[in-house]
């Protein structure tokens, strides 16, 4: 897996690439763009399989209406130089047991947003999981039972 970690993160903290999509751009233009700006990276996208949404209040009561899309994809090409160091700090190969961790340290953390990408990783575990029990997925993912 290839993950990312942001500036303000706990040093250990690592999670799954993301971004936004600009005025005018399509969905896969944009998943490009930002795998290419935040790793470095050129990926193929091999299969959709997991929508999320979730409605944040800012304390001024403004609601911020968030989507979130994963896919798997593959490694095309890339040296892993990403561009976007305003918001990357840096860029790790993970394994499956690593990013599962990952989940556990933001849950464990006092931050919302954090808490959000925890709920999204277990989410991706649970439908990963269902994914190789189904035979989609071979098993050489390494997901626990």
């Amino acid at each position: 897996l290839v993950l990312i970690a942001k500036h303000p993160y706990p040093l250990h903290l690592y999670r799954a690439p993301s971004g936004g999509i600009k005025p005018g751009e399509d969905f896969e233009t944009a998943v490009h763009r930002e795998v290419m700006e935040e790793t470095g990276c050129k990926i193929g996208i091999d299969r959709f399989f997991l929508r999320t949404s979730v409605d944040f209040t800012r304390d001024d009561g403004a609601v911020i209406y968030w989507r979130s899309f994963v896919f798997l994809a593959h490694y095309v090409s890339g040296d892993f130089d990403f561009t976007d160091q305003r918001e990357i700090r840096s860029v790790k190969v993970a394994d499956w047991s690593e990013f599962e961790e990952f989940g556990r340290i933001m849950r464990s953390t006092d931050t919302g947003g954090l808490h959000y990408r925890a709920a999204l990783h277990e989410a991706v575990v649970e439908v990963l999981g269902d994914l190789v029990e189904e035979g989609v997925l071979g098993r050489e993912i390494g997901l626990r039972s």
